[in-house]
């Protein structure tokens, strides 16, 4: 379950064990106490939400703008864990 992109407190993950989902998406946490299920967005054919998680609408709403910012970096990450290669973690 690599990290990929750390922006504050918000993490993006990639869940190994869907690689093989026919859409891309990324996995989001925020490191907080009292959250436990991940957000999962979408990232085509549109950056959209797929399951909220323990987030709250506000929180969403940041998570798809940040998505929809640095989705070049987001898919470039996607892009080095499908070709099996190093990843980085990137922190905005």
């Amino acid at each position: 379950m690599p990290k990929i992109l750390i922006f504050n407190n918000i993490i993006f993950y990639i869940f190994g064990i869907d690689i093989k989902e026919d859409r891309r998406h990324i996995h989001v946490f925020m490191q907080s106490v009292n959250r436990f299920k991940p957000a999962k967005i979408w990232l085509e054919p549109e950056i959209k939400l797929a399951k909220q998680g323990d987030f709250s609408s506000k929180e969403i709403n940041k998570i798809l703008k940040l998505v929809t910012k640095h989705s070049d970096i987001i898919n470039s990450q996607l892009d080095k864990f499908f070709k099996n290669k190093p990843i980085k973690i990137i922190k905005l």
